[in-house]
């Protein structure tokens, strides 16, 4: 027709340049309208210092033109490669078909089930078309399970952690030593440290337990009850420090600035807190104090204390209510994520089933011809790219795992948390219906496009 290469490729990047300007403009602003939200809530539900932000005029060019170009070089891959047919082939009703490939080859002609050797030969055929079905549905996999795993480890904190070590309800703190049991509550004492490596003085607090204590339960890794007359530390403390069962540090008391060297016998399968645990005797004999001194009671009951030597009194309630606070916010973050996971998957199912549907109008029509029902072309075709979905599903699962667990390792590096990801079975159930929901949903809007092609189709397409 007279056109020229300049010109069609021209014309073809127009459209992919335009969608990814305006999409990447509307991310932009989204992300600049969500900053300050963002952080705000992360301030007030994790107690993380506020911090001043800017964005310089680089950032936001960079963020506009990277989608662009990458999206303008793809585009322009493709329609070069169109370019390079010979315009005699074009003329003939198979010259547009390329070579088979490897994975095509291996696909069996004879043996084996018909509708699998079908579906096997609709995947590999087009290999770029089906690696978009692949990704999108394991990107949407991954971001609808971040979502729960970052809901399990918050709450795996309170379930596994507060609540199986801590038998406590009330917890007294005096705003004096006190040597005297006043009551039956059970007696604590605690004082800060400072540990430093190199260059760095991080806050430890150590925690005096009695010899036979009744609401603070220390637990090993293997869950075994860890006996009270060890130097334990939590594993977020270990994690932190990079401290190991045997380990000695010098640490130096805030109050007289003596320093002491402590000897690590165990460490406890508590996630969070900088807490050390030692004998209430060993500590009060390291800071000069009498071997029965405390400076709060534990109890599961309100006991009748002075009000005139209460410092204050926290109970087990208040401390949950802040962890549960942490968990309630990841709900909100749980269904942004699974409607992301919906809109991904969707988009990426209506693409490629579109491709599949206009790549193969010659064989829906040469099925109906041999008298295939809409149904059995339906699971026949359509369906193929059923195995991607199942594939993608159970790569995700690995992957967002091991990405979670190391975008916490990161997040933690100078905090006391030790979080261990993990997906239970009903989550990845739930994922894995969410997942086929969304696509075959997505299937029953679009089969009807297939299965309006008229039986001519394949009459028209032959030479």
């Amino acid at each position: 027709m007279g056109y020229r290469k300049r010109e069609i490729i021209k014309h073809y990047l127009y459209l992919p340049v335009m969608i990814s300007l305006f999409g990447s403009i509307i991310g932009l602003g989204a992300g600049l309208l969500l900053i300050e939200p963002f952080q705000n809530l992360i301030t007030v539900e994790y107690n993380v210092p506020k911090t001043q932000f800017s964005i310089r005029g680089y950032d936001i060019i960079l963020v506009i033109l990277l989608p662009v170009i990458l999206n303008a070089m793809s585009a322009l891959m493709v329609v070069k490669k169109a370019l390079k047919i010979n315009i005699v082939a074009l003329l003939k009703a198979n010259g547009g078909k390329e070579k088979r490939n490897i994975f095509l080859k291996a696909v069996p002609h004879k043996k084996g089930p018909f509708k699998l050797r079908f579906k096997l030969k609709e995947i590999f055929s087009n290999i770029p078309r089906s690696f978009l079905m692949l990704a999108g549905i394991t990107a949407a996999s991954m971001f609808l399970m971040t979502g729960f795993l970052f809901y399990s480890c918050v709450n795996f904190v309170v379930e596994n952690n507060f609540n199986a070590v801590f038998g406590y309800d009330y917890q007294y703190v005096f705003n004096k030593l006190q040597t005297e049991n006043l009551t039956d509550g059970e007696p604590f004492m605690i004082s800060s440290f400072e540990y430093t490596s190199k260059g760095e003085t991080i806050g430890l607090e150590i925690n005096g337990v009695p010899e036979n204590p009744k609401f603070v339960k220390l637990r090993n890794k293997d869950g075994e009850i860890i006996p009270a007359d060890k130097t334990v530390i939590t594993s977020s403390v270990a994690k932190r420090l990079k401290l190991e069962k045997g380990d000695t540090i010098t640490v130096k008391n805030v109050s007289n600035m003596k320093s002491y060297v402590l000897t690590i016998d165990e460490i406890c399968n508590i996630k969070f807190s900088e807490y050390v645990y030692m004998p209430m005797k060993k500590l009060n004999k390291m800071l000069d104090l009498p071997e029965t001194a405390y400076v709060g009671l534990y109890s599961d009951k309100l006991l009748d204390v002075d009000d005139n030597i209460v410092e204050k009194l926290l109970t087990v309630e208040d401390s949950k209510a802040g962890l549960e606070a942490s968990i309630s916010s990841f709900s909100s973050l749980l269904y942004l994520l699974a409607a992301f996971a919906a809109i991904i998957g969707i988009i990426i199912v209506y693409i490629v089933t579109v491709m599949l549907i206009e790549e193969n109008r010659k064989n829906i029509s040469m099925l109906k011809v041999m008298g295939y029902r809409n149904r059995e072309i339906s699971r026949l075709l359509i369906n193929s790219t059923s195995i991607l979905v199942w594939a993608g599903f159970f790569l995700a699962v690995p992957v967002t795992i091991w990405l979670i667990q190391v975008f916490l390792d990161l997040l933690t590096k100078t905090m006391f948390y030790d979080f261990t990801t993990s997906l239970a079975w009903w989550q990845a159930l739930i994922s894995l219906v969410f997942i086929l929901a969304v696509y075959y949903i997505t299937l029953f809007f679009t089969r009807n496009k297939a299965l309006n092609i008229n039986m001519a189709e394949s009459l028209k397409a032959r030479e």
